[in-house]
């Protein structure tokens, strides 16, 4: 794979194809993922990054000297129906920790950003077992997204624009009220205090159980 640039195709619901911007290919997952009744569907997920046109003389320099990374064909990531993440909890807890995100670049602003992962994210919403993980939680919405799962955000408690990773201990299952609350509420930073101890604790216990933990 190389560092190239192709055109990026939008199309809204109900709409016609419309040509939004050039991107440039930074990164590629080839992932295998479970649907809810664990079947399997083979797909790629694509990192792009907007460039102003195909001319590499215009990029901003953080994204030409990004590292390519070569992906065989034959790598290819699992994904589990989040009821089945659980099991693997400790296994992919480890690979993300030895695998530290990537830095991808973007032109507005022209700054190096994390690149969120969606394994880490799963496995959180698994660990959350369908409850804010808030210990304050006031009540989850009643209603569920169109696939019956929890109306979930998950949050990263040490924001990665400060340098906290993208690592489960650092993430948490929030729903739509306890998340606006740690983001603009009074005592954010007692919240945010509090629940950064919560993820730590769920996270630590789950690498310890010998129910779940992998070898």
């Amino acid at each position: 794979m190389s560092k190239s640039a192709v055109r990026f195709w939008y199309k809204p619901s109900k709409g016609i194809w419309i040509f939004k911007n050039w991107v440039a290919v930074l990164d590629r997952d080839n992932i295998e993922e479970e649907d809810t009744e664990g079947n399997l569907a083979k797909r790629f997920l694509w990192y792009l990054d907007p460039v102003v046109s195909e001319n590499k003389s215009l990029w901003p320099n953080e994204l030409l000297q990004a590292p390519i990374r070569e992906i065989s064909n034959d790598e290819v990531i699992f994904i589990k129906n989040s009821k089945n993440l659980l099991v693997d909890y400790a296994k992919i807890a480890k690979e993300l920790e030895d695998n530290p995100t990537t830095i991808s670049s973007s032109i507005k602003p022209r700054t190096p950003q994390p690149r969120r992962r969606k394994r880490a994210k799963d496995i959180v919403i698994a660990r959350a077992a369908g409850e804010c993980e808030n210990d304050q939680c006031t009540g989850m919405p009643p209603d569920v997204k169109k696939d019956g799962t929890p109306l979930f955000q998950v949050d990263h408690i040490i924001q990665l624009s400060d340098g906290g990773p993208d690592q489960p201990d650092n993430m948490i299952a929030l729903c739509p009220n306890c998340h606006t609350a740690k983001t603009l509420g009074k005592n954010k930073s007692v919240m945010t205090a509090r629940l950064k101890k919560i993820a730590l604790k769920k996270h630590t216990d789950l690498l310890n159980s010998k129910d779940l933990l992998i070898q």
